[in-house]
């Protein structure tokens, strides 16, 4: 059968990266959506707008910050996690150090969060509350590194039960091993090494 190109380049470890752990970063965001306003003590209505200038306006903005605040956080630990889809290594923090670029997107990212959420900058650069406490922005960040732990958990899936289902990458032959230009490559090759052979 024919599979789009991206699949021809697909591992199970890419599968059940991808899958699993967008479904518990959508899990994760559906909880901060819906049990948000208990979770971080807010108060408001359905119908209230975020432009109100009242306790229940300020409370739903503050809300609505928070839910991007820990969208973007689940961002940044993913990007952590995708440094190593292997099947052997639970977490992709191993020389994490060494990669300037990867330590300085990731500081520039929390840099980012912290001004939008604790200067006077957050609400008319980014149209996000102030008002957010250490506490609420810290319940963002744990939420975001859990994915880091849900990863490894994921890591325990076989192999075997993502290969039955989803077309992948077989990372034991080459690719377009039995197409007309390997045979044909693989043919000039021995023709080559008869060659050689014979004016030894």
């Amino acid at each position: 059968p024919m599979f789009p190109l991206y699949v021809l380049i697909m591992t199970p470890q890419m599968y059940r990266q991808i899958i699993c752990v967008s479904l518990y970063m959508l899990g994760m965001m559906i909880v901060v959506c819906f049990g948000g306003k208990s979770m971080f003590d807010k108060h408001y209505e359905l119908s209230t707008q975020t432009i109100d200038k009242t306790d229940e306006g300020r409370d739903k903005m503050a809300h609505f910050t928070l839910i991007w605040n820990t969208f973007v956080m689940l961002q940044v630990f993913n990007l952590i996690n995708c440094r190593d889809v292997g099947r052997d290594k639970f977490h992709g923090f191993s020389m994490i150090t060494r990669n300037f670029l990867t330590m300085f997107v990731i500081l520039v990212i929390f840099g980012i969060q912290m001004t939008a959420c604790f200067t006077f900058l957050g609400r008319p650069v980014f149209e996000a509350s102030s008002e957010i406490t250490m506490r609420q922005f810290g319940i963002c960040v744990v939420i975001g590194s859990s994915t880091i732990a849900a990863n490894a958990i994921f890591k325990f899936i076989p192999n075997s039960w993502i290969e039955k289902r989803m077309p992948a990458l077989n990372e034991d032959s080459s690719i377009g091993g039995s197409s007309k230009l390997m045979g044909a490559y693989d043919k000039q090759a021995k023709a080559k090494r008869s060659e050689e052979h014979t004016s030894e």
